[in-house]
């Protein structure tokens, strides 16, 4: 059998067009200008983590910040997704490696999770799947080394490119007073993998499994990065908290861990932690411009511990340097990144669906500057906002990963103010008529086209 080749194709040039929101309630002040759009400046992408087939979501992105699905899309990521396990709770998802775009696969292949990878053409969005083994006549996926693979980090030392997988497992969760959704499990399949990348074929081959989690009381990753300078790796757990309950039950819930771990060599060493009571759903994570703090959402949150929605952390010593309430402390934050001048944090809530700002300080602490300082989303319901990107020309994408399966654009001021575009959310069409157990968006990035020479 031939080998199989998956591609996107988009139109070069389309029309398109774009009708203001009146609901002054959620778009207070005056729309930036929206030039009209030639053609797409970039592009965006997230994966639907389909259950029966696991697809990458595909939008050309316009000048004035619109965007709309590609023909042709969702690809094909040849592994299953998890949408039926329930709210996926995870950043980074997917990652972009030079010209190839990393995908988790959440769900079973046929036990442990999968990575898939594909070549990106920056010009038009086509996307080709990259066959991990040579040896079969399909294209095959790689082997997480785990189950529920959720976030992807990488980093190049040398000739060597370094990827980090973090393998979920199973992340039990109260909900509405309640019995544990899934029972808190031991086991070795939660984990971080590390893998080798082979920037000039796009194949990547296990290394090591460079630390085990194995007991279920702090739940499992959910998110790895890597410091700028990749010297270190940290790596936040869910826990098991108490959720949608008006007040949350401190005798339910259990807290998560942020880890911190020197990295050299494809191993992680000198682990630390910090585990504070109270405090679970440690999801977002974005490293400080000094390359020792690291900014931590946390999304359930007992009722003395309402300030810690964000925190700073220092991961040479794995203390509390500072604590932030987002929202009104039960907004559920759960996702962050710093903004590409790192002179300010995003954060996205998703219990009301808001996206809050925060500036960072010289010495790298942080505060506000603007009242308010979040930003809600027209027109969904709740439960709704997760991953976030940021564009090189000025935009803030939000994904509405949950209940309502679109995405929300803002343009950012000079202040770091929000100003959400006329026509978001954008109506992603391929999952019309879905549920969340069906589709549940994981991961969201972007690539900007090549400029013209």
């Amino acid at each position: 059998m031939m080998k199989k080749k998956i591609y996107l194709m988009m139109i070069a040039v389309m029309v398109f067009t774009t009708s203001c929101n009146d609901d002054d309630d959620f778009n207070p002040r005056p729309l930036p200008p929206t030039p009209t759009p030639i053609g797409y400046v970039g592009f965006l992408y997230t994966s639907n983590s389909a259950p029966e087939g696991n697809g990458v979501i595909c939008m050309g992105r316009y000048a004035n910040g619109a965007v709309e699905e590609l023909t042709g899309s969702p690809i094909g990521t040849g592994g299953k997704g998890a949408a039926d396990y329930g709210m996926i709770d995870s950043q980074n998802g997917m990652k972009i490696i030079g010209d190839y775009l990393l995908v988790v696969n959440t769900g079973d292949n046929p036990i442990n999770g999968s990575i898939s990878v594909f070549k990106m053409n920056n010009n038009t969005g086509e996307l080709m799947r990259i066959d991990q083994d040579p040896t079969t006549t399909e294209v095959d996926n790689i082997d997480s080394q785990g189950i529920h693979p959720v976030s992807i980090a990488y980093t190049s030392r040398g000739n060597d490119i370094w990827v980090v997988v973090a393998n979920q497992h199973s992340s039990p969760l109260y909900i509405e007073g309640q019995e544990v959704n899934f029972p808190i499990q031991n086991s070795d399949l939660r984990n971080i993998a590390m893998f080798k990348f082979d920037i000039d074929t796009g194949v990547l081959s296990f290394d090591n499994i460079a630390v085990t989690y194995n007991s279920g009381d702090y739940g499992g990753p959910a998110c790895v990065t890597f410091n700028t300078a990749e010297t270190k790796v940290a790596v936040t757990t869910w826990g098991v908290p108490d959720l949608l309950s008006d007040t949350v039950d401190p005798t339910r819930l259990q807290p998560s861990r942020v880890y911190f771990y020197d990295f050299a060599d494809g191993l992680l060493t000198n682990e630390m932690y910090n585990e504070t009571s109270g405090v679970a759903g440690a999801v977002g994570t974005a490293w400080a411009p000094n390359d020792r703090y690291v900014y931590i959402t946390s999304m359930n949150l007992t009722s003395n511990q309402l300030s810690k929605g964000l925190r700073t952390i220092d991961s040479t010593t794995g203390l509390e340097i500072e604590s932030i309430m987002t929202g009104n402390g039960g907004d559920y934050v759960g996702w962050a990144i710093c903004s590409n001048d790192y002179s300010k944090v995003f954060t996205s809530s998703f219990k009301n669906n808001t996206v809050s700002v925060f500036n960072i300080a010289t010495d790298n602490t942080l505060y506000k500057s603007l009242d308010p300082n979040y930003f809600f989303r027209r027109g969904e319901e709740a439960l709704d906002n997760k991953d976030l990107f940021e564009s090189q020309d000025g935009f803030l994408y939000v994904s509405g990963a949950y209940s309502g399966l679109d995405i929300g654009g803002y343009y950012i001021n000079a202040d770091g103010s929000l100003v959400e575009i006329s026509n978001s959310p954008y109506n992603v069409p391929s999952a019309n008529g879905v549920t969340p157990t069906q589709q549940t968006f994981v991961g969201l990035v972007g690539v900007q086209k090549p400029l013209k020479k």
